[in-house]
């Protein structure tokens, strides 16, 4: 009985193998499983897939992925292909964005990323002005994060007036380093 009951369990988990296998590889051959997620084994070193000859449509949707490594922000930026981009193959994108990796292509839906060294534009162009332990602090972008002070001015917060603290205490945003410049020198005077 064991034996009938064994045998069994091992045709079913065969058939449900087999099932997966195959939606998995419709889906895949359908554009609608990245082709990244993929072991490597599968979609060669290298590549993003095994070309499926599929071209851009017109209104195909491009997504660029940026991730920037000093401040840890990621930008999403959406567009339609137009005729620049239109009729192009898998290998046409990958040439005409070199720096870039093709996370998915179909017709109608190209994603690439890439990550870039800087800081994004927020923290480039805005310095955030609070209190930290007690001493007046400079971070880049809009919000006071411990992992980006751009400056430790050596102002007491006990020795401002007691409106300027408030102010401080729930922070201030201003552009530019000039900007900085100009609302500690109010600070000190």
């Amino acid at each position: 009985m064991s034996n009938k009951v064994s045998w069994r369990r091992l045709w079913i988990s065969s058939v449900v193998c087999f099932a997966v296998a195959f939606a998995a590889g419709y889906w895949w051959g359908a554009g609608l499983i990245p082709r990244d997620l993929l072991p490597e084994s599968i979609r060669g070193p290298g590549q993003m897939g095994m070309g499926t000859g599929n071209v851009v449509a017109p209104d195909a949707t491009f997504t660029y992925i940026i991730s920037y490594s000093e401040c840890d922000d990621i930008e999403e930026i959406e567009e339609t292909a137009g005729a620049y981009l239109a009729g192009m193959t898998e290998d046409d994108v990958a040439q005409a964005f070199p720096d870039w990796m093709i996370l998915y292509f179909s017709p109608k839906q190209v994603t690439l990323a890439k990550e870039v060294g800087g800081m994004c534009e927020e923290h480039l162009l805005y310095r955030s002005i609070g209190i930290k332990d007690g001493i007046v602090t400079v971070y880049y972008g809009k919000k006071p994060d411990p992992g980006m002070v751009h400056t430790v001015t050596g102002i007491p917060a006990s020795r401002l007036l007691s409106n300027d603290r408030a102010l401080l205490q729930a922070g201030i945003v201003v552009m530019g380093d000039e900007a900085v410049a100009e609302f500690l020198e109010g600070l000190s005077e």
